[in-house]
Protein backbone atom coordinates (compact mmCIF):
# COMPACT_ATOMS: atom_id res chain seq x y z
CA UNK A 1 0.00 0.00 0.00
CA UNK A 2 1.42 3.36 -0.91
CA UNK A 3 1.60 5.95 2.00
CA UNK A 4 0.34 8.74 0.86
CA UNK A 5 0.95 12.20 3.12
CA UNK A 6 -2.39 11.55 5.04
CA UNK A 7 -1.77 8.79 6.17
CA UNK A 8 1.91 9.80 7.41
CA UNK A 9 -0.03 12.42 9.34
CA UNK A 10 -2.34 10.05 10.59
CA UNK A 11 0.53 7.81 11.86
CA UNK A 12 2.38 10.60 13.66
CA UNK A 13 -1.10 11.13 15.64
CA UNK A 14 -1.19 7.47 16.26
CA UNK A 15 1.94 7.03 17.80
CA UNK A 16 1.30 10.43 20.01
CA UNK A 17 -2.07 9.39 20.80
CA UNK A 18 -0.83 5.29 22.04
CA UNK A 19 2.33 7.25 23.95
CA UNK A 20 -0.43 9.36 25.73
CA UNK A 21 -2.77 5.95 25.90
CA UNK A 22 0.49 4.10 27.38
CA UNK A 23 1.61 6.63 30.16
CA UNK A 24 -1.86 7.32 31.15
CA UNK A 25 -2.46 3.74 32.00
CA UNK A 26 0.91 2.96 33.74
CA UNK A 27 1.15 6.04 36.02
CA UNK A 28 -0.41 6.27 39.42
CA UNK A 29 -1.59 10.14 39.24
CA UNK A 30 -5.27 9.85 37.72
CA UNK A 31 -6.26 10.65 41.22
CA UNK A 32 -4.04 12.80 44.49
CA UNK A 33 -5.74 13.00 48.20
CA UNK A 34 -5.05 15.42 50.69
CA UNK A 35 -2.85 14.41 54.02
CA UNK A 36 -6.25 14.23 56.34
CA UNK A 37 -8.13 11.77 54.18
CA UNK A 38 -5.46 9.37 55.07
CA UNK A 39 -4.10 10.70 58.37
CA UNK A 40 -0.41 10.17 57.52
CA UNK A 41 2.38 12.31 56.28
CA UNK A 42 2.40 13.51 52.47
CA UNK A 43 -0.42 13.66 49.78
CA UNK A 44 -1.45 10.23 48.02
CA UNK A 45 -1.87 9.59 44.59
CA UNK A 46 -3.37 6.75 42.71
CA UNK A 47 -3.56 5.34 39.19
CA UNK A 48 -5.14 2.52 37.77
CA UNK A 49 -2.89 -0.50 39.07
CA UNK A 50 -0.85 1.52 41.82
CA UNK A 51 -1.14 3.19 45.01
CA UNK A 52 1.69 5.54 46.45
CA UNK A 53 2.63 8.03 49.18
CA UNK A 54 5.59 10.03 49.65
CA UNK A 55 7.60 6.62 50.62
CA UNK A 56 6.95 3.79 48.36
CA UNK A 57 4.10 2.54 46.01
CA UNK A 58 1.76 -0.82 46.12
CA UNK A 59 0.62 -2.30 43.27
CA UNK A 60 -2.66 -3.88 43.18
CA UNK A 61 -1.35 -6.97 42.53
CA UNK A 62 -0.07 -7.26 46.10
CA UNK A 63 -0.59 -9.09 48.50
CA UNK A 64 -2.88 -11.31 46.90
CA UNK A 65 -4.80 -8.59 44.83
CA UNK A 66 -5.31 -7.28 48.74
CA UNK A 67 -6.08 -3.66 47.00
CA UNK A 68 -7.73 -5.01 44.48
CA UNK A 69 -10.44 -6.14 46.55
CA UNK A 70 -10.68 -3.16 48.11
CA UNK A 71 -10.90 -0.69 45.06
CA UNK A 72 -14.87 -1.46 44.37
CA UNK A 73 -16.61 -2.32 41.38
CA UNK A 74 -16.14 0.91 39.63
CA UNK A 75 -12.76 0.94 39.47
CA UNK A 76 -12.32 -2.44 38.37
CA UNK A 77 -14.76 -1.63 35.82
CA UNK A 78 -12.52 1.71 34.74
CA UNK A 79 -9.88 -1.04 34.43
CA UNK A 80 -10.67 -3.23 32.03
CA UNK A 81 -12.51 -0.56 29.85
CA UNK A 82 -9.54 1.27 29.93
CA UNK A 83 -7.22 -1.75 29.55
CA UNK A 84 -9.14 -3.17 25.86
CA UNK A 85 -9.04 0.44 25.23
CA UNK A 86 -5.23 0.58 25.14
CA UNK A 87 -5.16 -3.07 23.65
CA UNK A 88 -6.96 -1.72 20.75
CA UNK A 89 -5.16 1.41 20.24
CA UNK A 90 -2.35 -0.61 20.29
CA UNK A 91 -3.27 -3.55 18.06
CA UNK A 92 -4.38 -0.48 15.25
CA UNK A 93 -0.99 1.39 15.30
CA UNK A 94 0.59 -2.13 14.91
CA UNK A 95 -1.96 -2.67 11.90
CA UNK A 96 -0.95 0.78 10.74
CA UNK A 97 2.78 -0.16 10.85
CA UNK A 98 2.54 -3.43 8.85
CA UNK A 99 0.46 -1.88 6.33
CA UNK A 100 2.98 0.69 5.43
CA UNK A 101 5.49 -2.26 4.81
CA UNK A 102 3.28 -4.52 3.18
CA UNK A 103 1.50 -4.77 0.01
CA UNK A 104 -1.83 -6.08 0.64
CA UNK A 105 -4.67 -5.94 -1.15
CA UNK A 106 -7.28 -5.42 1.80
CA UNK A 107 -7.70 -2.03 3.07
CA UNK A 108 -5.75 -1.59 6.38
CA UNK A 109 -6.77 1.70 6.86
CA UNK A 110 -10.68 0.64 7.85
CA UNK A 111 -9.71 -1.97 10.30
CA UNK A 112 -7.32 1.00 11.98
CA UNK A 113 -9.85 3.40 12.00
CA UNK A 114 -12.57 0.76 13.78
CA UNK A 115 -9.93 -0.25 16.19
CA UNK A 116 -9.32 3.06 17.24
CA UNK A 117 -13.13 4.08 17.48
CA UNK A 118 -13.26 0.79 19.57
CA UNK A 119 -9.93 2.35 21.76
CA UNK A 120 -12.10 6.05 21.98
CA UNK A 121 -15.39 4.24 23.03
CA UNK A 122 -13.89 2.06 25.70
CA UNK A 123 -11.07 4.34 27.43
CA UNK A 124 -14.43 7.26 27.47
CA UNK A 125 -16.17 5.24 28.89
CA UNK A 126 -13.85 3.86 31.74
CA UNK A 127 -12.72 7.82 32.21
CA UNK A 128 -16.39 8.92 32.92
CA UNK A 129 -17.13 5.86 35.41
CA UNK A 130 -13.47 6.95 37.04
CA UNK A 131 -14.78 10.69 37.40
CA UNK A 132 -17.51 9.84 38.50
CA UNK A 133 -16.78 7.29 40.93
CA UNK A 134 -14.21 9.49 42.30
CA UNK A 135 -16.44 12.46 42.59
CA UNK A 136 -18.84 10.04 44.70
CA UNK A 137 -16.45 8.34 47.04
CA UNK A 138 -13.85 11.15 47.56
CA UNK A 139 -15.63 14.47 46.75
CA UNK A 140 -12.82 14.79 43.78
CA UNK A 141 -12.43 17.78 42.15
CA UNK A 142 -11.05 19.21 39.01
CA UNK A 143 -8.76 21.67 40.90
CA UNK A 144 -7.83 21.87 44.54
CA UNK A 145 -10.84 24.00 46.64
CA UNK A 146 -11.86 23.97 50.36
CA UNK A 147 -13.95 21.13 50.48
CA UNK A 148 -12.58 18.63 48.20
CA UNK A 149 -10.47 15.64 49.58
CA UNK A 150 -9.44 15.01 46.13
CA UNK A 151 -8.37 15.81 42.89
CA UNK A 152 -7.69 14.41 39.28
CA UNK A 153 -5.12 14.39 38.20
CA UNK A 154 -2.68 14.66 34.75
CA UNK A 155 -2.20 10.83 34.09
CA UNK A 156 -6.19 11.18 34.18
CA UNK A 157 -6.48 13.92 31.84
CA UNK A 158 -3.83 12.90 29.47
CA UNK A 159 -6.30 9.73 29.04
CA UNK A 160 -8.67 12.28 27.95
CA UNK A 161 -6.36 13.98 25.19
CA UNK A 162 -5.45 10.18 24.07
CA UNK A 163 -9.31 9.77 23.55
CA UNK A 164 -9.37 13.20 21.67
CA UNK A 165 -6.17 12.92 20.02
CA UNK A 166 -7.30 9.16 18.90
CA UNK A 167 -10.85 10.24 17.61
CA UNK A 168 -9.02 12.54 15.41
CA UNK A 169 -6.81 9.77 14.29
CA UNK A 170 -9.79 7.86 13.56
CA UNK A 171 -11.78 10.15 11.14
CA UNK A 172 -8.26 10.89 9.08
CA UNK A 173 -7.74 6.60 8.70
CA UNK A 174 -11.66 6.38 8.04
CA UNK A 175 -11.13 9.43 4.97
CA UNK A 176 -8.12 7.76 3.67
CA UNK A 177 -10.14 4.60 3.99
CA UNK A 178 -13.05 5.76 2.02
CA UNK A 179 -10.35 7.04 -0.64
CA UNK A 180 -8.47 4.19 -0.99
CA UNK A 181 -11.54 2.48 -1.82
CA UNK A 182 -11.89 4.77 -4.81
CA UNK A 183 -8.85 4.39 -6.11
Amino acid sequence: MRATCMVIVALFFLVVSNLAIVISFATPYWIEFRNPVFHSGGNHHRGLWAYCDSSSCKWVFDNNFLIQKDLGVLIQVTQALYSFGAVCGILSLLIATIALCCDCKCNAHKAVAILLILAVVFMSIGLVIYGIAMNKKYDAAITWNETSQAMICWSFWLGVGACVVSFFTAIIYAFESHVTSYN
